[in-house]
């Protein structure tokens, strides 16, 4: 501590030193208060005319045991700080004319933390307790920095029960050094330090992602004002002796101070919380009876994969053999996802924003005659048939577009000329709350409408889907418009389905904004992070009651990468348990379909995997990897091979082979050659694009402009020259 010291005071000196002659348009740093978390001044913690609570009231039912903790590194605090006598409110969020008795029950605390924080930012003895707060830089060295891996948590033991009144901490945002503020913080107390209570979860006020001058948020729990999340009745204080402080590390995390204030003994107030009984989100009335909904991209997409014809569904509606006969029923549940319209318009919240008369296209082209919805039903008629169940349903999800802020200039929905404006800042934000309860009123009256024309013979209609996969923190009337959409959407008596994404704000609020369901997305998949993003969602999600949505697409078709992230998500089933709850599938566009009838019997028994899954009889498996060249010879050139069956990136060469699909996908920035039976049959190069892959006998050998092998490849190889792979052993 005493370098710690000698640095701040050696740093505080230099910029003392540096504002003498202060450089024009210097950004200077901000720090800002969040929520003040303790009473006013006069009003004492725990002093109201309620009822005492006693010990018999906070009797716990029986529960189920959470998680076992990990293996802590332990944290020696600090007794004594120059200047600062232990338990002393100093310059926390306290008034200094609270009572007495009120203090930090943390100050000098011993910790535990679940992981080491990173090397390069190290906590070097009781930083978070020893009363000394960060100023707005990561080079402040009273930051504690972590940097991915699992969910981290912070452990205080206080020796025996105590009053908690309120919990305190803060983190640094500074996005030009890649360090972001958590998306979610949750606090909990427990009485044996094994199973926890929570007090609450806190979602960030401030955007994550953006560019801005490095700034501090705090976030609190008070017992006055928040209460605690899973029990009601009276209490305005925890009486517990562990308190945990929990936040995800998806990118580098600073933390510095966590307050504890409360009493020593027990006050009041003070209530013994029973512990969490945590479960998954399981199939019934909230999923509208759904156990497996799968999204179906039905938006407009290239090489029309947006439009569903009754063959594509056959091997969703029914678990199909090698030969593509129906053995069995398999995903019971249908979201229309659509993404883009023909003019690239977007139907969520991203730019440029859809506008009424994509919203009639998609309508027209999910419910008409020979529509997405229509070729469905037929699927399942046929396949009732084969299966002699003529009468089996399946139940359909609807997505209603985003009423996006961007939109100013929607089109007419009520008949009096104006065409709505939903931005906030050019119609004002009351007008634009109602010009879009307008729209999606609008929307959900002419699903039902051409619903109930259409009369399907087996397909229920049960539920809408809120679209954007985050509550936006700084927009006006955010949530809002969700309860009030949940509102409608009850009135018509379906349910209204959510599935955030991992960083997206509040999903631990989904009940609370109306929605019915949620399953939360890991990322996993897409973000290329290790399996401890599937176990910290599997954790998240069994936290909130939520489900888990299962991530793949047509990458894992030949790529060792994807296909072991696959099994992640699969496995991670069965070891957390989310296997037999309800289950969201993203899907990419047709990679089910791809599976089903891949003549790679290596590929094929993914979607045997998935069938297991669904029936709930699958069992960990580890990857049998795809073996590949890693080498390629032709006409002297020795050219390695850097990726098999994965999109083609800057500078790379990519071997490609019928397990990728069809084609290559590729964009027109390279070359490639196609080989079959070990000759060169075809050459294509800029701006042409997107080889076909030969069915037998042959690969694609695509190759970046970028890369250093493009033009001695350009300016040697011809058709009919002839190519050695080489593998390894």
């Amino acid at each position: 501590m005493m370098r710690k010291k000698y640095m701040s005071a050696l740093l505080s000196l230099f910029l003392m030193l540096l504002t003498v002659a202060p450089v024009y348009g210097e950004t200077t740093a901000s720090y800002e208060q969040i929520e003040q978390t303790v009473p006013e001044e006069g009003m004492p913690i725990g002093e109201s005319d309620e009822t005492s609570v006693t010990e018999e009231d906070d009797e716990a039912e029986e529960f189920e045991k959470a998680e076992e903790p990990g293996k802590f590194e332990e944290v020696d605090g600090i007794n004594d700080v120059d200047g600062i006598d232990e338990g002393e409110d100093t310059e926390g969020l306290m008034s200094k004319k609270a009572p007495k008795k009120l203090k930090n029950l943390a100050h000098g605390l011993n910790y535990q933390l679940s992981e080491p924080p990173s090397p390069d930012y190290p906590d070097e003895g009781g930083q978070l307790t020893d009363g000394i707060k960060a100023e707005a830089s990561f080079q402040d060295t009273n930051w504690v920095g972590f940097f991915k891996g699992h969910l981290k948590e912070v452990v205080f033991d206080l020796g025996e029960a105590k009053s908690i009144a309120s919990i305190n901490t803060q983190f640094l945002q500074e996005s030009s050094s890649s360090i972001f503020f958590p998306v979610t913080v949750s606090f909990y107390v427990s009485n044996d330090g094994q199973s926890w209570s929570t007090l609450n979860h806190v979602g960030s006020k401030k955007r994550l992602w953006q560019q801005a001058p490095p700034n501090i948020q705090q976030y609190s729990w008070n017992g006055e004002t928040d209460g605690f999340r899973n029990v009601k009745g009276k209490g305005t204080m925890a009486y517990a002796r562990y308190v945990k402080v929990q936040f995800m590390a998806d990118w580098f995390k600073f933390i510095d101070e966590v307050e504890i204030w409360g009493y020593d003994g027990k006050q009041k107030h003070a209530k013994k919380l029973p512990p969490d009984k945590l479960s998954y989100l399981q199939p019934g009335s909230k999923t509208a009876g759904i156990h497996d909904l799968v999204l179906i991209p039905n938006g407009y997409y290239p090489n029309n994969l947006g439009d569903w014809s009754r063959e594509d569904y056959i091997p969703y509606v029914a678990y199909v053999d090698k030969n593509g006969n129906p053995v069995d029923w398999m995903i019971d549940g249908y979201l229309m996802a659509p993404y883009r319209t023909p003019d690239w318009r977007a139907f969520n919240s991203i730019y440029p924003p859809s506008n009424k008369q994509d919203w009639g296209w998609l309508l027209n082209k999910t419910f008409d005659q020979g529509g997405d919805v229509d070729n469905l039903n037929e699927a399942v008629k046929e396949i009732g048939q084969k299966l002699n169940q003529p009468g089996h349903k399946v139940k359909l999800v609807m997505t209603i577009p985003t009423a996006s802020e961007l939109q100013t200039d929607f089109g007419d929905v009520d008949g009096d000329g104006v065409s709505e404006n939903f931005n906030s800042a050019s119609a004002g934000a009351d007008l634009a709350f109602d010009n879009k309860k307008k729209a999606i009123k609008w929307f959900v009256d002419e699903v039902m409408n051409k619903w109930e024309s259409a009369n399907f013979s087996n397909i229920e209609l049960v539920g809408l889907y809120w679209n954007d996969e985050f509550i936006e923190i700084e927009a006006p009337y955010t949530e809002e418009i969700v309860t009030w959409t949940s509102e409608l959407t009850h009135k018509v008596g379906k349910k209204l389905f959510w599935i955030p994404y991992f960083h997206g704000g509040q999903p631990f609020d989904w009940k609370k904004l109306g929605l019915d369901n949620a399953a939360l997305q890991p990322n996993h998949f897409f973000d290329g992070t290790d399996k401890s993003r599937v176990d910290d969602a599997a954790i998240l999600s069994k936290t909130f009651n939520m489900a888990v949505e299962m991530e793949f697409d047509d990458r894992m078709i030949g790529s060792n990468n994807y296909a072991q992230r696959f099994l992640d998500y699969l496995n991670g089933g069965v070891e957390h348990g989310y296997m037999n709850a309800y289950r969201a599938w993203y899907q990419g566009n047709t990679t089910i379909l791809n599976l089903a009838y891949n003549k790679s019997p290596q590929v094929r028994q993914y979607y045997d995997y998935l069938y297991e899954y669904i029936k709930g009889t699958f069992t960990t498996k580890e990857l049998i990897p795809y073996r590949y060249p890693t080498e390629l010879k032709i006409n002297d050139l020795s050219i390695p091979i850097q990726h098999s069956n994965e999109p083609r990136e800057l500078g790379k060469v990519v071997y490609y082979d019928n397990a990728y699909g069809d084609s290559t996908r590729s964009n027109e920035w390279g070359m490639e050659f196609t080989i079959v039976d070990g000759v060169v049959t075809n050459i294509i190069d800029y701006p042409e694009r997107n080889s076909a892959i030969p069915p037998n006998n042959g690969y694609v050998i695509s190759i970046h402009m970028d890369s250093p092998f493009y033009d001695p490849v350009k300016n040697n190889v011809k058709i009919g020259d002839r190519v050695e792979l080489v593998y390894p052993n």
